[in-house]
């Protein structure tokens, strides 16, 4: 019943050019932990990069939140070869 409400929703054509520092709000342990919801709390930010500094001053030096709830959202990409609109916080080497 619950899996209707997890489609991909569409986003506008003025997002997908624009980086967003948002909370991931994530299913319990009865819908195996998937992703429900997420909410914008910073941006829009041009580059990937700026979007990455902003989110080390906001969330992670800031002992307030736990920065695994958190992810960058921005323009979708393939990421292993899986389209994704979620960047990783920190530089990552590819593989």
């Amino acid at each position: 019943m619950l899996e209707t409400l997890l489609v991909k929703t569409e986003y506008p054509a003025h997002l997908e050019k624009n980086f967003y520092i948002s909370e991931l709000h994530m299913g319990g342990s009865d819908l195996d932990f998937k992703l429900m919801d997420h909410t914008d709390h910073a941006g829009p930010y041009k580059t990937l990069e700026e979007a990455r500094k902003m989110y080390k001053r906001l969330i992670s030096n800031n002992k307030m939140f736990n920065n695994w709830d958190f992810m960058i959202r921005g323009p979708e990409h393939k990421k292993s070869g899986y389209k994704s609109i979620w960047y990783t916080p920190e530089e990552r080497p590819e593989y």
